[in-house]
């Protein structure tokens, strides 16, 4: 079966919600943005689609692999007050779906909002991010018992909050090859609490736990400059510095508080994330294109192609 586990890391993990080369920024969510933006004020509309895979849950019988996809849209604005600082709004919404089989999957939708900043500090670059939002799950279990059908549903929401912070120092020339090297913390924070399925006398009472990741990332951007052309590849190696849970508790909902341990797959602790983007200007518009990929993770793999249109007045 499609575990909320999943969905929650791929939502909070792996989603970038504003493009890439709008912030100038690695993979993830609202990542590092570069301070390098015109002194004025900008606005953008982003969206995104990512398929993957995840593990399943041990005791699943078929596939080998749960099937994801997703998509996200989002709308937002920065503004510098100098050549050395900016700040950022967004909002965005997030769409993702998770299958076992045709009769087990999982749907995950995040809204969220996002406040970045970025500072030059001498030469190198602070970059930080907060959001907070709405995490809402739906899951669907469709199984027959003798002559008995069941179709078991759930629907639960969960508060999503992330911060993180990045420094980065850039070496090159302005117009040209630029190279920054980069480290940081992510943290990332899904409220899962009891949740009960619906739908018949085999509906289960579930006792999950929160999906909390505390990440290091350290990695490179590289970004140059042809006329209106700005090409940019960047990479990353993650290590998350917390266990994720091995199990967790259900029992039927009118079973009282009888509940046995139901075991959840692995949680990969380092991997790599690497990507792409170009951006075209055009006047006071910009176009941006993107595809990211994760590298070494098999309890969520996944490759993502993304898009925006930036306006500056």
């Amino acid at each position: 079966m499609v575990e909320d586990f999943q969905l929650a890391a791929l939502n909070s993990n792996d989603m970038p919600l504003t493009p890439e080369v709008q912030t100038d920024a690695g993979g993830g969510m609202v990542t590092a943005p570069s301070v390098r933006l015109p002194s004025n004020v900008s606005a953008y509309i982003a969206g995104g689609y990512l398929d993957g895979h995840s593990d399943p849950m041990p005791s699943a019988t078929a596939p080998k692999h749960d099937s994801l996809d997703g998509f996200y849209v989002a709308v937002g604005g920065e503004m510098t007050d100098d050549a050395n600082s900016m700040v950022g709004l967004s909002f965005s919404y997030t769409d993702t779906k998770g299958r076992s089989t045709d009769a087990q999957h999982a749907k995950g939708k995040l809204y969220q909002g996002t406040l970045y900043a970025a500072s030059d500090l001498g030469g190198f670059t602070l970059s930080s991010q907060a959001s907070a939002g709405l995490f809402a799950t739906d899951t669907t279990r469709r199984f027959e018992v003798g002559n008995v059908s069941y179709d078991l549903r759930q629907h639960d929401q969960s508060l999503a909050a992330s911060a993180e912070v990045d420094l980065g120092k850039d070496f090159g020339k302005e117009g040209g090859l630029v190279l920054t090297p980069k480290i940081g913390l992510r943290y990332n924070h899904l409220g899962f609490s009891k949740a009960a399925e619906h739908g018949g006398d085999a509906a289960l009472a579930v006792d999950r736990t929160s999906y909390d990741s505390l990440q290091g990332r350290a990695g490179i951007d590289l970004g140059g400059s042809a006329g209106v052309i700005k090409p940019r590849l960047h990479a990353a190696f993650v290590h998350d510095f917390n266990d994720q849970p091995d199990f967790f508790y259900a029992g039927f909902v009118g079973g009282g508080n009888v509940v046995a341990p139901f075991a959840l797959a692995s949680s990969d602790r380092n991997w790599g994330e690497v990507g792409g983007a170009v951006r075209y200007d055009a006047d006071n518009v910009s176009f941006d294109l993107g595809v990211d990929s994760t590298i070494g993770r098999g309890d969520l793999d996944y490759r993502s192609i993304r898009g925006g249109v930036t306006f500056r007045f």
